[in-house]
């Protein structure tokens, strides 16, 4: 095999595993830090959804009308309902209200879950 050959197999595998690496990361992991600020509204969800902070709290911030959501994620089959099917979809009426003509994203829900698994160590 030559080094041309050697050349653009050494390219081939590079690009293929930073694909690889970059799919892990962005697809699967949420940010802790993203899920709180979404959580208190520091930043806002793309559908203009509530913060999850004005009805629920975690350790004691946050409004508290709610169930409190900081031992939520201790509970692994609590923590799966985290994903955007589930928070739009919910038959809570007043969680119903509050997102079902402003649906939190994919991404969104990641980095809640990300920041609850994070308050329920």
């Amino acid at each position: 095999m030559g080094k041309r050959h050697l050349k653009t197999l050494f390219f081939i595998f590079f690009i293929m595993t930073a694909i690889a690496v970059s799919a892990s990361v962005s697809v699967w992991a949420g940010d802790p830090e993203a899920g709180r600020l979404y959580f208190f509204g520091q930043r806002l969800f793309a559908n203009s959804g509530p913060p999850c902070g004005k009805c629920h709290s975690v350790q004691g911030a946050g409004a508290g009308s709610a169930p409190e959501l900081a031992m939520f994620c201790s509970d692994p089959a609590n923590c799966g309902l985290i994903e955007a099917g589930w928070l739009n979809n919910n038959k809570d009426p007043k969680m119903e209200k509050s997102y079902s003509g402003n649906p939190i994203t994919n991404d969104e829900a990641l980095h809640l879950r990300a920041f609850l698994e994070k308050e329920g160590k």
